[in-house]
């Protein structure tokens, strides 16, 4: 460049220099230039960075915001795609559960419509079964006879605990009925009470005999007859004759305070009713005379023996 300079103060020089095309680049404000020049210019670099950055910006937002929405689409699409088939599945399953129960209740109507055809195939063979039909007859009339003697005795002063003079004893004892008890009381004895509490239970449970109470002090002649001395006292009749003698509480208990179930354990003994033992008394006495296994079963029958379980 040094071949192309020309002397300090040359014209040439400042010609050159005012024509060289680099001047306004690397000065495009020459000293000469005014101070408004440079700011408008300023503000023009200014604005166009700013729309240049806007729009890169722009540019960049667009595209996340495109590549979001192409992500979720995508998701929901792959979502969609599985969804279907998994509730097609449940659905398969649970019309195959419904099915298999409905299958399931048929079969058990079935079953219970064969058991009770062969139910019903067995009782027409038991009806008509000869010797089965006897038996039924049998038991069928052994009922109406049980009944009407319940009526009967009734009729005849069965299932009450009834006070006779001594006029209507012997017709009482000797009547139609053929078993008859007989209490000779005393008013003012506090043991004819409770033997007169005993009997009314069982005179009200066991119709198939009679219970009768009489004054001792009314009846002078029976009571000698009889030979009563001790009250009170009760007597067993069948068809008029003594059968059982109960004198106090004697075989019964030694207190005053026992269950009735002794006194009509005593009756039963006698024939005048048929009492049968309580569980708890049968398994006692079995026990004591060593007659049962340890199952409860009585070892001369080998089965299971049953008895009334009551107080009286």
């Amino acid at each position: 460049m040094s071949s192309m300079q020309a002397p300090a103060g040359s014209s040439k020089a400042a010609k050159f220099q005012a024509l060289n095309p680099l001047d306004p680049i690397i000065n495009p404000f020459p000293e000469s230039s005014s101070n408004e020049q440079q700011d408008d210019f300023q503000k023009i670099s200014a604005l166009t960075d700013n729309r240049l950055q806007n729009k890169n910006n722009a540019g960049h937002l667009g595209h996340g915001n495109n590549e979001q929405q192409t992500g979720q689409n995508n998701f929901l699409g792959h979502n969609r795609s599985t969804e279907q088939p998994r509730r097609n599945h449940l659905q398969k399953n649970e019309s195959n559960l419904v099915q298999d129960h409905k299958l399931k209740l048929e079969r058990e109507v079935s079953e219970s419509s064969e058991d009770a055809d062969s139910d019903e195939e067995w009782l027409n063979e038991l009806e008509s079964d000869p010797a089965l039909e006897a038996l039924r007859e049998q038991r069928i009339e052994q009922m109406k006879l049980q009944q009407l003697k319940l009526i009967e005795n009734r009729t005849k002063g069965h299932g009450e605990y009834r006070t006779i003079s001594q006029d209507e004893f012997l017709p009482e004892t000797t009547g139609s009925s053929e078993w008859t008890v007989v209490h000779f009381y005393h008013d003012d004895f506090e043991k004819c009470k409770i033997m007169d509490h005993h009997l009314k239970i069982i005179s009200e449970k066991y119709l198939e005999c009679k219970f009768l109470r009489i004054n001792s002090l009314k009846s002078p002649f029976f009571c000698s007859k009889l030979t009563i001395r001790t009250l009170p006292t009760v007597l067993v009749f069948q068809n008029g004759e003594t059968k059982g003698r109960l004198v106090g509480f004697e075989g019964i208990s030694d207190g005053i305070d026992w269950p009735t179930k002794l006194l009509a354990k005593w009756l039963g003994e006698t024939g005048a009713i048929h009492y049968s033992i309580s569980l708890s008394e049968a398994e006692k006495e079995m026990e004591r005379l060593d007659m049962v296994t340890p199952a409860g079963r009585s070892i001369w029958r080998g089965e299971t023996q049953t008895y009334e379980d009551d107080e009286a």
